[in-house]
């Protein structure tokens, strides 16, 4: 049965490879049937049209407009929307230089694409190019408000052009814990030097246990990584109830979290489809950018690093 779509493409869409997705499911359930995907180029651009160049910071590129909240958290990472203009065809895969000012003059800087997974160097002359980046907030940044500029930098990461200005960011600090609440259990293990699991508080319920888990950040984290709890049993290391995610129900990503820090995150675990048995409570943190899900290092109190990188807690839970 042949069929035909019409997609329209969004103002500004960098060119490049993307990935074409079709999904089949049943309209009254939405259950999933099936999809398929295939890699699909896109070479062209969106023409300059009447846009002006507010900021020019090369001759081969200008920027019509920076979008971005005036105000953020420590650790944020904000979206910018930056308008870029191609007034000739870029020769090489420019980058471009953040810069947040304080107002002492201290200064940290974030290079990043100019719009990620487009190279500039495919980007025709007389186009409009829309980019979009997260910039990484340092989560020790001191509030205040602080200017925001940007330069680009050629392939060996030197500037090219002038810097130019284009806005204000408050930054405004985030209430954070450095002491270690009250604990039931004391662990005192470590994973990958990033964090350490200071202990937990276990509560049972009627068909589920609530698991509050004390993690301390020994450095900033360097990525946004994820924790698994698994409820297992040791005779078969069979899994029967898990939970995987970021601290605060997706809500505090590892990013945001400053050194010395103390994190206390509750976890639930269903426990009405648990078969009877004994059972035991494994910890970990794995980063979900690998391609493996890599789990980090696992280190007892001593030092001695952890049969299969996790930590399993001393309280054996009986299902009856």
């Amino acid at each position: 049965i042949p069929d035909s779509y019409s997609l329209p493409l969004p103002p500004g869409l960098p060119p490049g490879d993307y990935s074409l997705t079709l999904a089949l499911y049943d309209v009254e359930t939405l259950t999933a049937i099936g999809e398929a995907s295939l890699t699909t180029p896109i070479a062209t651009a969106t023409p300059i049209g009447d846009r002006t160049s507010r900021f020019s910071l090369t001759p081969e590129l200008g920027l019509a407009s920076v979008e971005f909240p005036l105000q953020i958290v420590q650790g944020d990472a904000p979206e910018i929307s930056a308008d870029w203009l191609v007034f000739s065809a870029p020769q090489q895969a420019y980058r471009a230089r953040w810069f947040l000012t304080a107002a002492t003059g201290e200064r940290r800087t974030r290079t990043l694409d100019l719009a990620p997974g487009s190279s500039p160097t495919s980007w025709p002359a007389g186009s409009f190019i829309l980019g979009r980046v997260h910039l990484p907030a340092d989560p020790a940044l001191a509030p205040g408000l602080y200017s925001l500029s940007i330069a680009l930098v050629d392939e060996q990461g030197q500037q090219v052009g002038s810097e130019a200005a284009v806005g204000a960011i408050e930054v405004l600090g985030r209430a954070r814990a450095f002491t270690v609440p009250q604990l039931g259990t004391e662990v005192d293990a470590t994973f990958g030097g990033q964090f350490k699991l200071w202990g937990y508080n276990l509560e049972r319920g009627d068909s589920d246990l609530r698991l509050t888990l004390v993690w301390g950040a020994l450095q900033p984290p360097d990525t946004d990584y994820k924790f698994f709890v698994h409820l297992f049993n040791p005779q078969d290391e069979f899994i029967a109830a898990q939970v995987d995610g970021v601290p605060h129900n997706f809500t505090y990503p590892t990013t945001r979290w400053a050194a010395g820090e103390v994190v206390a995150d509750t976890v639930t675990l269903p426990l009405a489809a648990v078969p009877a048995g004994e059972y035991r409570l494994a910890i970990g943190w794995y980063d979900p950018a690998s391609p493996t899900l890599e789990r980090l290092p696992a280190f007892d109190a001593q030092g001695r690093p952890l049969d299969a990188n996790r930590v399993i807690l001393p309280t054996v839970v009986k299902i009856p």
